[in-house]
């Protein structure tokens, strides 16, 4: 079992309530115990971010973004991190060109990318 913990408000709730959801599935919790690091997941429209640590079967999710050592999915719109949850690989690639989506250490990305899927 992965246990999430996550504020009563913000962006980093409604991430944290997403992230439960998808992990009552037992195949998305067994992808989520294998990981480890922190992503920074931002809407720049928005002007809102969270960060997801992942540590075995432990999730913490803040508002802070972090300092150092994180991997970073930026989207423009929240209808651009709609489209990431059914994107393929090329969709995703035309999505960084147009500005729309920015990764960094995409190896995290793409996991945390399977969780929603």
């Amino acid at each position: 079992m992965v246990v999430v913990s996550y504020p009563e408000g913000g962006f980093a709730n409604i991430v944290g309530q997403l992230l439960e959801q998808k992990l009552s599935d037992p195949k998305k919790a067994e992808i989520a115990k294998k990981m480890r690091g922190k992503i920074f997941l931002e809407i720049r429209d928005l002007g809102v971010g969270a960060t997801i640590e992942f540590m075995g079967e432990k999730i913490k999710i803040s508002d802070e973004k972090p300092q150092k050592d994180f991997a970073l999915i930026s989207v423009a719109n929240y209808n651009t991190l709609a489209l990431l949850s059914s994107a393929g690989m090329l969709k995703q690639l035309r999505l960084m060109l147009s500005g729309k989506l920015k990764i960094k250490k995409i190896g995290l990305a793409r996991k945390f990318g399977a969780l929603l899927s």
